[in-house]
């Protein structure tokens, strides 16, 4: 389960994964999820804006490198 919420510095969703990392998806036009909701692994929680999807991961406010996450996902 992801933890998700809208950013109200543009149009993103940030999930906060349970084990601290925070993901950020950007360039999204209009998000399926509202803040606060609990979504399962694979949902559909926003459509992106043009063929480009922005993200960011942070664990404890510092930015790592999502190829390392993504390879132990």
């Amino acid at each position: 389960e992801k933890f998700c919420g809208l950013g109200k510095n543009g149009n993103f969703v940030t999930c906060g994964e349970m084990n601290g990392v925070d993901v950020w998806y950007g360039n999204i036009k209009q998000a399926n999820v509202k803040l606060y909701d609990y979504v399962e692994k694979g949902a559909l929680i926003g459509q992106v804006s043009d063929k480009t999807l922005y993200l960011v991961f942070q664990k404890e406010g510092k930015f790592i490198d999502y190829q390392s996450y993504l390879s132990k996902s």
